[in-house]
């Protein structure tokens, strides 16, 4: 009778004890996407990724969404890119970047908007209007919010405001 209460009870401890064998992590791939409105026409792209590159001290961290690349590499129908003028690795949720006053400003943003391939409209120095914010970051993912007043390449015043962006979001895929 001893021997049997004796094995119940190790029984339980056992029924009891975690399992050596932890449960495998499932990596769910991120969902990404950036959207926003131009002169109130909505526009989005369901891919989206977000990466760094540069030699210190001046890094760079780029988020793009690309509609169509050529066999070439490059935009052919047209694409939405935020370039901030900082280290990927040392951005924190809650940071805002405003447009760049001055070329390669550390701290800052260029957004850059190709809405057909032919067509390009990019923040100006000069009338710096717009900022992005990072709203969360982790290893995998990027996420943020972001406004901006674009130009002509050419018009470096700012002088012909052509797309007004507003209510602008993304979710990027991150590669560090």
């Amino acid at each position: 009778m001893l021997f049997i209460a004796a094995a119940s009870t190790v029984v339980a401890f056992n029924a009891c004890k975690k399992s050596s064998n932890p449960k495998p992590v499932v990596n769910t791939p991120v969902t990404t996407s950036l959207s926003f409105s131009t002169n109130g026409t909505a526009v989005s792209y369901n891919e989206c990724s977000a990466g760094g590159e540069g030699v210190s001290p001046t890094f760079l961290t780029t988020i793009e969404a690309l509609q169509t690349i050529n066999s070439f590499g490059a935009i052919a129908d047209g694409g939405f890119v935020i370039e901030i003028m900082q280290d990927i690795n040392t951005i924190k949720p809650g940071q805002t970047f405003p447009v760049e006053t001055t070329a390669g400003q550390s701290g800052s943003a260029i957004i850059d908007f190709s809405p057909d391939g032919a067509s390009n409209y990019i923040t100006q120095p000069a009338n710096a209007q717009g900022s992005v914010t990072i709203t969360d970051i982790s290893a995998t993912e990027m996420k943020g919010t972001f406004s901006a007043k674009l130009f002509a390449p050419a018009d470096v015043s700012g002088t012909n405001v052509l797309s007004t962006i507003t209510n602008g979001t993304f979710t990027a895929s991150v590669s560090k």
